[in-house]
């Protein structure tokens, strides 16, 4: 059985489904529902005694598509498939090459052995998205690597390179080869009792307070998934069934947050920079710079720039603290020589690059100018309109905001 997304064939005793969906295989409704359908087929063949899942492509899968989450409660939900995965009343192999990550990495958790080709990288990257695991990463990845390492793992979303995968229990063996080859080879071994399948659901978490209250303090940091994962990874020591709930109804919280929608945005908002239209035209000039705001943030910009050469004209707003903003330039100026960033006659030359003043006027031929001032929108919004007053045409006006 073959479609456009999945490829169903045997190997003597061995089922395979093939996720054929590219560029990344990402683990939409779509390749769901494909998948939730080949798997019974190979279920009553009466001739199959094991299953083998892997990937077509550079990798097995990037996991979730960011497009479809708003058809996460579509049927067959993730965690709808997974159970049926970890369910299944035959061995099941995920074989594993390139990358697995979030989706991709919670289907292979559904299944009973996992084996990794040589440089495959693993990962929970969801809460770089203000989201958690949401089809059982937080249950399953813990009854496997026990609770610091989950945490760890999803609470920072960092990628695990194969060694330190099998190292905690993720991965199950790495071989080399294709994915495919690796595969049938352990399911043939799991047939012949050379080695055993374990449903993840089958395995229990003992609890680890210490990591807990560790965790919960080093991520009170004003975002909610972090938190929110801690909270579902300590449901893990529950029956399975009652921490997935869990897991999911923290899940469903967090999809409707605006810390999601938030992150979400940044995500396309930095791949769709690619894509600009003046991406090949000509580099415009920069000569000279001007910084407003001369705090801890207008400082470091304005130290930058003269370490890298160009004259800077920063623009302190308040008279009596121009000379304390110099001054502070100066001493990063004085460090970046200690450090060996700078030569003598480069930091000579870097001093008298620049010009402190509480004169917004002496902006008007700057190339560039950077806003650094407080946090506050109707000061930036004047600000603003002032510089849009008196830069020359063509001056880019950026924020540190």
């Amino acid at each position: 059985m073959t479609n456009d997304i999945v490829r169903l064939e045997t190997d003597g005793e061995i089922g395979l489904i093939s996720l054929t969906k590219p560029p990344v295989n990402a683990i939409g409704v779509a390749l769901r529902s494909a998948i939730n359908n080949a798997l019974p087929v190979l279920i009553e063949d009466a001739s199959v005694k094991a299953i083998v899942l892997y990937g077509e492509g550079r990798f097995f899968s990037a996991g979730a598509d960011i497009k479809d989450f708003a058809r996460s409660a579509d049927s067959p939900t993730l965690p709808e498939l997974l159970k049926v995965l970890n369910d299944c009343p035959k061995p099941v192999v995920a074989s594993l090459h390139g990358v697995a990550f979030g989706g991709a990495l919670e289907l292979a958790l559904a299944a009973h052995f996992r084996v990794g080709i040589k440089g495959l990288k693993i990962g929970l990257p969801e809460v770089t998205l203000g989201l958690l695991p949401g089809a059982g990463g937080t249950q399953r990845l813990t009854r496997l690597t026990g609770v610091a390492a989950a945490l760890d793992i999803i609470c920072t979303g960092r990628s695990v390179a194969a060694d330190e995968a099998v190292e905690l229990g993720v991965i199950n063996r790495i071989a080399d080869g294709s994915a495919r080859d690796a595969g049938v080879s352990a399911a043939r071994d799991i047939l012949n009792c050379s080695l055993v399948a374990t449903p993840t659901d089958d395995l229990t978490v003992s609890a680890d307070n210490t990591a807990v209250d560790t965790a919960r303090r080093k991520y009170a940091n004003g975002l909610s998934a972090p938190l929110r994962i801690i909270d579902a990874i300590e449901a893990s020591i529950l029956p399975i069934d009652e921490g997935l709930a869990k897991e999911r109804a923290f899940f469903m919280e967090l999809m409707q947050s605006e810390e999601r929608a938030g992150l979400v945005h940044a995500f396309f908002a930095e791949r769709a920079t690619s894509k600009i239209p003046e991406q090949n035209v000509p580099v415009r000039d920069v000569s000279c710079v001007g910084v407003v705001g001369g705090g801890t943030m207008g400082v470091g910009i304005a130290t930058a720039f003269l370490v890298a050469g160009l004259p800077v004209k920063l623009i302190e707003m308040q008279d009596e603290r121009v000379a304390a903003s110099r001054s502070a330039i100066e001493s990063n100026l004085t460090g970046a020589l200690k450090r060996g960033k700078l030569s003598k006659d480069n930091h000579a030359k870097a001093v008298k690059l620049l010009n402190c003043s509480s004169d917004l006027n002496t902006l008007a031929d700057t190339d560039l100018v950077i806003e650094a001032i407080f946090e506050d929108m109707k000061a930036k919004t004047e600000l603003f309109a002032s510089l849009d007053a008196l830069c020359k045409p063509g001056c880019i006006i950026a924020t540190n905001t």
